[in-house]
């Protein structure tokens, strides 16, 4: 319940932001500079609510015992298979109930089975977040920065 009251209040906190940045750029008086002051406070909110929501995530994820690599490795494979000639296909029909989703390419696999195969052999290992060490002075960047790289290296 903590983790999704947190989640929550961070996606609100970036609604808000956006209903501040429309209310800036609908109003006909708006100079240039506050146009680009509002946006850079869009910004700087969307970085925020990203940032914090990660890490509120990873956190729950590792104080339930999950080995995060590969289990992130197995879903940006599915995410990223999604890419056809490297763009995302959406559905643009407004009247299908999936309108505005990313379709999934003829071949495309559910990550799930092999996120189940993953979570299995990790409990078999008998990895738990008590394994887990976790220096409390370093910085999210730090812990983070690893799966991003490795994200950032896929093609």
């Amino acid at each position: 319940a903590f983790i999704k009251k947190m989640v929550m209040d961070e996606l609100k906190e970036g609604d808000d932001a956006y209903d501040k940045y429309d209310a800036i750029i609908a109003d006909p008086s708006t100079t240039d500079d506050q146009y680009t002051q509002a946006l850079e406070e869009l910004m700087v909110e969307q970085a925020d609510a990203l940032i914090d929501i990660s890490y509120y995530c990873f956190d729950t994820g590792v104080k339930a015992g999950y080995d995060l690599d590969p289990l992130l490795d197995i879903v940006c494979e599915a995410n990223l298979s999604k890419l056809k000639d490297g763009k995302v296909i959406k559905d643009t029909d407004p009247t299908s109930p999936r309108f505005g989703k990313v379709l999934k390419p003829e071949g495309w696999q559910d990550p799930a089975p092999l996120l189940t195969r993953e979570i299995r052999s990790q409990a078999a290992k008998g990895f738990s977040a008590t394994d887990f060490s976790f220096d409390p002075n370093a910085k999210i960047s730090d812990i983070i920065k690893p799966v991003w790289s490795d994200l950032n290296k896929r093609p």
